[in-house]
């Protein structure tokens, strides 16, 4: 057999098989064999990967683009970044006020023209309108994963713009996503109305630092959330999500949810913000983002959430933006940063070098899971055969100080700027190509492709 390239000499990790020693032929971007060490193989070209770690390329399923920019924009330079970082997927969430039949062909226009990774969507749900078209995006969108804000209460700004929603609108969210098989409604948890009363006591006290913001949004705020949404997804039946957990108390919601309603799938993800920083953090406004920075104490939780199975997969819900727009008193600043580029160096900087994390688990939080959650396995997330080659040849002696000019993103700072991280991809790979080399993109713009879903009606 004739393969376009062979991988030889890594140390390949998996999900599903740990890891072992193995070349990796590859041909019209599928891996097409595992290869024993040193095999002879018809190859066009051949990459040497000794001394790095082969993992599946990072499926990133928590991002934010086109809030400020136009798709055209924002999926050239924000996948650019993923493809620096090792993230070869990534799964934005779409936002329109009406049917989404408009923004979905305007997105996949401008993202087929700029992606250099592979894309998929989740979609909000704001009104009955766009719940009552839910079967029209699961058939010809191939959309099957929806989102919904619980803190989204008539009289509470935020990105959604005029949005009431409220649990009966959740309610039959979960109930009609609950016809489907392989559906998953992704869910921002927090008690917004316990919010409201903290904000008006904190804001008028004249406190104005990151940790007043925290303050409005302490840890049961979450939990409270977590605890109501799950026994909402036990009644329905509907997969559920929880998104960017950020509290100790949250996770401990998820554990019990899990234990309890074991017939209901409940997976969660957390970022890698919530896992280094803490309210009192000296980057102040920069660090502003819902659900907030809380307590070291929480740090350390979710680090053990990630250890033992109760936090599923990493996300990082990257939302580009610019020191101007976090400027002003905390109340005023943008919730958001960014940092897709950074969450699988900080898996293993953070994670596997310091904490022992095994690789082989990593791969789970970054790539295997994801893409089972969210209907890319076994395309995605692996390196079976069959599988796109997507992959990453990661040197885990490499040591690399953030610095936000090197990462294609338009955003212009870093939360993580001046941090210095062990073990990035000296290459990565989307479909056989290769798209990033020792930090430089390489890859061709609008190489990435939409990834369709499929979802059946339960009998």
């Amino acid at each position: 057999m004739m393969f376009d390239t062979v991988i030889r000499g890594g140390r390949v990790v998996t999900a599903e098989q740990g890891e072992f020693s193995a070349d990796i032929g590859i041909s019209e971007g599928k891996i097409a064999a595992l290869l024993a060490p040193g095999a002879s193989a018809d190859t066009k070209t051949t990459i040497d990967a000794s001394g790095r770690v082969v993992m599946p390329g990072a499926i990133d399923p928590h991002l934010h683009f086109c809030l400020v920019k136009k798709p055209i924009d924002d999926y050239d330079t924000e996948t650019a970044a993923a493809a620096v970082g090792g993230v070869t997927t990534v799964i934005p969430y779409l936002l329109a006020q009406e049917s989404y039949d408009k923004l979905y062909q305007e997105t996949l226009d401008g993202a087929k023209q700029s992606a250099h990774v592979d894309y998929a969507f989740h979609y909000y749900i704001n009104n009955d309108a766009q719940l009552a078209e839910i079967p029209h995006y699961i058939a010809d969108h191939k959309v099957t994963s929806f989102k919904f804000y619980m803190p989204a209460r008539e009289g509470e700004k935020t990105i959604l713009g005029e949005v009431h929603v409220d649990d009966g609108t959740m309610y039959d969210l979960f109930s009609m996503v609950a016809k489907y098989k392989d559906t998953v409604v992704c869910v921002h948890c927090e008690n917004i109305e316990v919010v409201w009363r903290l904000r008006d006591r904190i804001k008028a006290s004249g406190r104005n630092d990151l940790a007043a913001w925290s303050d409005t949004r302490p840890p049961f705020v979450e939990a409270a959330a977590v605890r109501s949404m799950l026994f909402f997804a036990q009644q329905t039946g509907a997969n559920v999500h929880v998104v960017h957990l950020g509290s100790g108390a949250g996770l401990d919601e998820v554990r019990t949810g899990k234990r309890s309603f074991p017939e209901t799938r409940i997976s969660a993800e957390t970022c890698p913000a919530y896992l280094l920083f803490d309210k009192n953090a000296q980057q102040g406004n920069l660090l502003k983002v819902v659900p907030p920075m809380q307590n070291k104490e929480d740090n350390e939780r979710l680090w053990q959430g990630l250890a033992d199975g109760s936090i599923d997969c990493m996300g990082t819900d990257h939302s580009p933006s610019l020191r101007s727009m976090k400027q002003g008193t905390i109340w005023d600043a943008r919730n958001n940063f960014t940092d897709v580029m950074v969450v699988l160096p900080i898996m293993i900087s953070e994670g596997h070098c310091k904490r022992g994390l095994p690789l082989q688990r990593i791969v789970e939080l970054t790539s295997q899971k994801p893409a089972q959650l969210f209907g890319l396995y076994p395309r995605k997330g692996t390196l079976n055969v069959g599988a796109d080659a997507d992959l990453n040849l990661i040197d885990l002696d490499w040591e690399r100080t953030v610095k936000i000019e090197e990462f294609y993103t338009w955003a212009d700072f870093s939360v993580y700027e001046g941090m210095k991280l062990r073990g990035w991809p000296r290459l990565t790979m989307v479909r056989g190509t290769v798209v990033q080399r020792d930090g430089k993109l390489v890859g061709p713009k609008g190489h990435g492709q939409y990834l369709a879903r499929v979802a059946a009606a339960k009998a």
